[in-house]
């Protein structure tokens, strides 16, 4: 009974948390990795690099700043808006678009749950299994309301720890290159 309690309580959450991932597109300006201060990726050979640019907007993932158990490297003009279970980095330009963020990253846990307690919310899609950082994390992409959201959840220390990277589907920026170069600097203590 407490396990489903528990179960529900997160599947609100979710849902709220889907909810504060609205965000926003530009005006055909793609976003997309800076080829510059390359870093490496946990995963393979490959190079990641720590920018991301929309526009004439450049953001440097170099900042390095803690959440709960959320290590990760923020960047400038991002203030983190945090509540008691999740912190959102939000990016807000009006000349890009009016009214709604451009893109949202959402970090959240939940205590003493592990991936099994959430399988049903990954296993019907198509997830694959991702090294980042020592990590192991399940990531599965999601589209709910027009909301393009690219998902990360894994379990340490007896909690579930979850990120959404998220746009508008209409959005011209590249999401996958946003969530590779941010989760390239996210680890858990």
């Amino acid at each position: 009974m407490n396990k489903k309690i528990i179960l529900v309580s997160l599947i609100i959450l979710m849902l709220i948390a889907g909810l504060f991932v609205l965000t926003g597109c530009g005006n055909n300006e793609n976003g997309g990795i800076v080829e510059s201060n390359k870093l490496s990726n946990n995963n393979s050979s490959k190079s990641v690099t720590n920018e991301f640019s929309i526009g004439d907007k450049n953001f440097k993932f170099d900042k390095e700043t803690t959440f709960n158990d959320f290590v990760y490297k923020n960047a400038d003009g991002l203030e983190p808006d945090e509540s008691k279970m999740a912190v959102y980095l939000n990016y807000k330009n009006n000349d890009i678009y009016d009214g709604n963020y451009v893109f949202r990253i959402a970090m959240s846990y939940k205590e003493n749950m592990s991936l099994d307690d959430v399988a049903d919310q990954y296993k019907g899609k198509s997830y694959e299994n991702k090294n980042n950082n020592g990590l192991n994390w399940i990531t599965y992409e999601s589209n709910n309301n027009n909301i393009d959201t690219i998902v990360y959840m894994t379990e340490k220390n007896n909690n579930l720890y979850v990120v959404n990277i998220a746009k508008y589907e209409e959005c011209n920026i590249d999401i996958n290159s946003l969530a590779e170069i941010f989760m390239n600097g996210v680890t858990i203590k």
